[in-house]
C-alpha cells in the first residue's frame, strides 16, 4: 500500500471513529433521566401540586360568604355584578389575583397542560355536556373584577383526601425520554395504606427543567 492510500485509510478509520463517538453522544443526549437523577424534582413537583390540586379541585380559597355578617357590614357586595355568582376571596388567602394563581401553577405545570387543562378549568370556562348529552358552558373557578379576586359559587366542592406517595418506591418507566418523562409511583389516601395503587405520572422537559404534564390526585 503505497503512502497515499495509508493516509486515506487512516482518514477513514478516524472518521468512522468520530462518527461512532458522535452517534454515542447524541444517543446519550436523548437518553431518559434516572430514577436518581429526577427524584428531587418529582418530590418537588408534588408536594406544589398537592396545595394548588385544592385551590383548583378541591376547597378552594378563602372567602367572604354573600351572606355573612362580614360581607354586609363592609357592603362587599354592593352593587356588585357578581354577587349570587361569585364570591370575594377574603385577604387571609395565600392568592390576591389571577397573577399570582398562574406564577404558582407555572412553577410546577407544564404550559400545555395549563392551557389545555387548568387554565379552562380555573379562568376561561369551558364547554362541558349534561346527563342528557345536553352542551351549556361551565364557568371558570376564579375571576378578577375591579381589583377583587373572586371564586365561583355554582359549585361547592368539598377537600378531597391527600394521595401519601411512596417516594422510595418511585420509578421512571418506558417509553421515557430527554424530552417526555413517566415516572410510576406507589400511592394512598390519607389514613387507608392498605389502598395502595400505582400512579403513573408524566413530565414535560421545558425551559431547561421538568412539569408535571397530568394530574398528581
Amino acid at each position: 500500500m503505497n503512502t497515499f492510500a495509508k493516509r486515506l485509510s487512516r482518514l477513514a478509520l478516524l472518521l468512522l471513529a468520530l462518527t461512532a463517538m458522535l452517534s454515542t453522544l447524541a444517543s446519550c443526549s436523548r437518553r431518559a433521566p434516572s430514577t436518581g437523577e429526577i427524584y428531587d424534582r418529582v418530590v418537588e413537583l408534588i408536594e406544589k401540586a398537592h396545595a394548588l390540586n385544592t385551590v383548583f379541585y378541591g376547597a378552594g380559597l378563602p372567602v367572604h360568604a354573600t351572606d355573612s355578617e362580614y360581607a354586609e357590614l363592609m357592603q362587599i357586595y354592593r352593587d356588585d355584578p357578581q354577587k349570587g355568582i361569585y364570591e370575594a376571596v377574603s385577604e387571609r388567602s395565600m392568592f390576591h389575583s389571577e397573577m399570582q394563581i398562574r406564577a404558582a401553577a407555572e412553577e410546577v405545570y407544564s404550559k400545555a397542560y395549563l392551557e389545555q387543562v387548568i387554565y379552562p378549568a380555573i379562568f376561561t370556562g369551558y364547554a362541558i355536556s349534561d346527563t342528557s348529552g345536553k352542551p351549556h358552558f361551565a364557568n371558570g373557578r376564579y375571576l378578577e373584577d375591579r381589583g377583587w379576586i373572586y371564586q365561583y359559587t355554582g359549585e361547592k366542592v368539598t377537600a378531597s383526601v391527600r394521595l401519601i406517595y411512596c417516594f422510595s418506591k418511585m420509578q421512571v418507566v418506558k417509553p421515557s425520554s430527554d424530552k417526555l418523562c413517566f415516572v410510576e409511583i406507589p400511592c394512598y389516601p390519607a389514613g387507608r395504606p392498605e389502598e395502595v395503587r400505582v400512579r403513573r405520572l408524566t413530565l414535560v422537559f421545558q425551559d431547561g427543567e421538568w412539569y408535571l404534564d397530568s394530574f398528581t390526585g
